[in-house]
């Protein structure tokens, strides 16, 4: 992830002036640790931050809810929007899956089940 952030930042410095200052994250995660937008939010760009996992969401609201250039939304993206069930891991809750069967590959124990909402991408758009 660290990489991938890197590339980011290097890719986008100077787009601000262009126009080019808005984001969305899918899996925000608590908008630092994992974060690939977190040097974007630290450069002043606004954005959209998306994470399903209630106790990440949580700490997302913490670390970010006061800042105005920021939506925060506590949902899954699907195609049609609902409650649906989620596996997010039990040790920092950064793997999850809508999937079942993803969620058994390292085990039960390793994930733990709960429902969240989901906004299809269109529902997204217009919230």
């Amino acid at each position: 992830m660290i990489e991938e952030r890197r590339i980011i930042e290097e890719h986008f410095a100077g787009c601000d002036g262009l126009g080019y200052s808005r984001f969305l994250e899918l899996g925000a995660h608590n908008g630092r640790l994992y974060s690939l937008t977190a040097g974007l939010v630290d450069a002043g760009w606004s954005g959209v931050q998306v994470e399903p996992d209630p106790l990440a969401f949580l700490e997302l609201r913490a670390n970010h809810g006061d800042n105005e250039s920021l939506s925060l939304v506590n949902a899954a993206v699907t195609p049609f929007g609902g409650v649906r069930q989620f596996w997010s891991e039990l040790n920092d809750g950064q793997q999850s899956t809508l999937v079942q069967r993803h969620s058994e590959t390292l085990g039960k124990p390793y994930y733990r089940p709960h429902w969240v909402n989901s906004l299809s991408v269109a529902g997204l758009l217009a919230a």
